[in-house]
């Protein structure tokens, strides 16, 4: 009798250096706090636990909406906070003085004019369509994405920004790729085995 066996990955984590490992990415700048990292999964990433530490989505990879980006901040609230989301002031302060100033350093006009040019715009837009949907039947969170393929520099510039005084808390900041639901990508066969 001949068994086959075969392998698969359902998920990953995995610690990226740049925002260049990834072909391009969705990002939004007012996510969902429920898209946060949750459960304990006995996972350090440079000496963090991650569901512990204080970390934003930034969105998903081109390449398929299974891979999550998120920017993980070891140094913000350290042992003092029992939340893992940016609290208002500080993702204002994360989007509008540091991700969209380095996003905007690096892209033409002709992409960014797509872009919210604020924490604050991005959330309106969000709080807009949900104020909308009173009078209708169906309410839909609208939680605008937008593409951004140049990553090459974004990343270094990003970095840069958090070693100024004023951003100290954002020091330290690393980026993690989070990969659910890929057991069909990812299943192989390693061949045959022969059992009798």
């Amino acid at each position: 009798m001949a068994t086959k066996v075969t392998w698969d990955v359902d998920s990953f984590l995995a610690r990226l250096n740049c925002l260049s490992a990834c072909r391009g990415i969705r990002f939004s700048l007012y996510p969902k706090l429920s898209w946060n990292i949750k459960g304990n999964l006995h996972i350090k990433i440079q000496g963090c636990v991650l569901y512990q530490t204080t970390h934003v989505r930034l969105g998903y990879v081109l390449d398929g909406e299974s891979y999550s980006l998120y920017a993980v901040f070891p140094n913000l609230g350290k042992g003092c906070r029992k939340t893992t989301y940016l609290r208002t002031e500080e993702h204002q302060t994360w989007v509008n003085r540091i991700f969209l100033p380095s996003i905007y350093e690096h892209c033409p006009f002709d992409v960014t004019q797509h872009f919210p040019r604020s924490w604050q715009e991005a959330a309106d837009k969000v709080s807009t369509r949900k104020k909308e949907s009173v009078w209708q039947t169906k309410t839909y969170d609208l939680n605008p994405h937008y593409t951004l393929p140049d990553l090459a520099r974004i990343w270094q510039s990003v970095c840069h920004r958090t070693s100024f005084s004023e951003f100290s808390q954002f020091k330290g900041v690393f980026l993690v790729m989070d990969g659910k639901d890929l057991k069909l990508q990812f299943k192989s066969s390693v061949g045959v085995l022969d059992c009798c």
